[in-house]
Parts: structure tokens; sequence; C-alpha cells
């Protein structure tokens, strides 16, 4: 059983080995990945913020008034965000954003770009500035717009699970604003299971980013999956696994690190004591 193991292993190797390009088309490979990685991030910059911010806002307000007006609109707002599929958001963006503007003659700066990667002009980074926020904005709230509505959600439910703890009602009892209740006691304790979330959809992220980058036409790591598994090209459909692999256990060690910042009893947990 070992040597046929053994035999199958190295047949296996010898088939990759066989695949492989030669040294220059593995730096050109390389190369070509590191870009689109790059490019996927710039989407992510804007992407996440939005999340963040949007779903705990949400969550929050959404659990304080509960059963209110707002927070029956937010939970039919966030369940249809959720069932829309990726592709169809986009294209609706798409119209509503880029082509009604162009029909009815609006301004220039609210004519919103729907493909391509634009002038790529960036400041420190991070901050898109000239004709740059115009390429970016349809393609980052589509791929937010995945993660948002589940956030939002897992935000509600957790916060209306530590509302009913009896620290709050000390905390309240003690004549804290409910502002410093809900923001100091409450949010950081609920966010446990929101960072949990958040490391978790990470692939679900990169699933949403092949449909979104091939509707808007954005060069990023999602387009590249799709356009290596069109052509069949195996090097670069493994190399690009290789590179989502490492991500998502990088994002969920930091996940798993971040506890002990929202958590201050992880500290204390040491082996079995």
């Amino acid at each position: 059983m070992k040597l046929a193991f053994a035999a199958a292993l190295v047949v296996a190797l010898g088939a990759f080995a066989s695949l492989a390009p030669a040294p220059a088309a593995q730096e050109s490979a390389a190369a070509r990945q590191l870009d689109k990685l790059l490019q996927f991030l710039l989407s992510q910059r804007l992407s996440k913020p939005i999340t963040e911010c949007v779903a705990d806002c949400l969550g929050i307000l959404s659990a304080i008034r509960r059963y209110s007006f707002s927070d029956r609109l937010t939970t039919i707002l966030t369940a249809a965000a959720s069932a829309i599929p990726v592709f169809v958001l986009g294209f609706v963006l798409q119209y509503l954003f880029a082509v009604v503007p162009n029909k009815q003659g609006w301004p220039d700066w609210a004519r919103l770009r729907t493909s391509g990667l634009g002038p790529d002009t960036w400041t420190f980074f991070f901050i898109p500035t000239g004709e740059q926020w115009r390429y970016l904005i349809l393609p980052a709230v589509t791929l937010a717009c995945v993660s948002t509505a589940l956030a939002a959600r897992m935000t509600r439910g957790s916060m209306l699970e530590v509302l009913r703890a009896d620290y709050m009602r000390t905390a309240k009892a003690k004549g804290l604003s409910e502002r410093s209740v809900v923001v100091k006691h409450g949010l950081r304790n609920a966010m446990l299971p929101v960072v949990t979330l958040i490391g978790i959809d990470f692939g679900t992220v990169i699933g949403a980013a092949v449909l979104t980058e091939t509707t808007f036409s954005w060069p990023g790591l999602g387009s590249e999956i799709a356009n290596a598994v069109t052509q069949r090209d195996l090097p670069v459909i493994l190399g690009l696994t290789l590179v989502v692999v490492i991500a998502f256990a990088l994002i969920n060690l930091l996940v798993d690190i971040s506890y002990a910042w929202f958590d201050p009893r992880v500290r204390l947990g040491k082996g079995g004591n």
C-alpha cells in the first residue's frame, strides 16, 4: 500500500512538473498574478470600509429600535440585498448610475463609469483621486453589498443578545448615557460574532469578486480566475488558488488574534486552566 501511494505521488508530481511553464513564463505569470492581486486589493480598500460602517450602523440602530419602522425596513433591505445575485445588482447599478445619467444629460461628475480600471491615480495608495473614484465606486459598492447585508443582520442579532445581558442593565443603573452603554459596553462585546463572520466571509467575497470584476471589466483577481478557468490555464489556476488559500488563512489568523482586543477575557485563557 505504501509503495503504491509513493508511486502515485511520484506520477502526480511528474505530471504537475510537466505542466509547469518555462522560467520566463513563470516570472511573467507571477508578475501578472501580483498585479491582479493588487487591483483586487484596490477594490477591497473601498468596499470593506463601506461594509463595516454601513453594517455596524444598520445593525446597531435596528437593535436599539427593535420592531420599529426603521428596524423592519432594514430587515427587508438586508434580506433583499442578500438574495439578489451579484451580477444582477451590478447591471442594475450600471443602468441607474451610468446609463440613465448619460441619457438624461446629467453633469459629467455624476456619470459613473461602468468598465475598466481608469487612470489608476491614488493618494497614499488608498484615496482615489481625479477620475479614479468614478471607475471604482460601482464595483466597490456592488462587492460591499455581498457582505453588508449578512454583517448587518449578524450585528443586529448579536446586539440584541448583548442588550439583554446583566452587565448592560448594571451600566444603565450606574447612570451612564445610552450612547456610552451601547458603544463602550455593548458594541465591543457584540463584535465577536461579526468579526468571525468577516473572516469566514472572505471566501464568499472571492466568489463575488469573480462575478463583479467580470461585470465591470475590472482587471483584478476575480476576473483573472475566470479567464484562467475559461482558457484552461492550469498553472495560473493553481497559483491563484494558492494565493487565495494563503490569504484566507492569514485573514482568519488576524481574526483570531483580534479576539483578545474585543474580549479581554481571552488573554486569561492559558491551556486548560
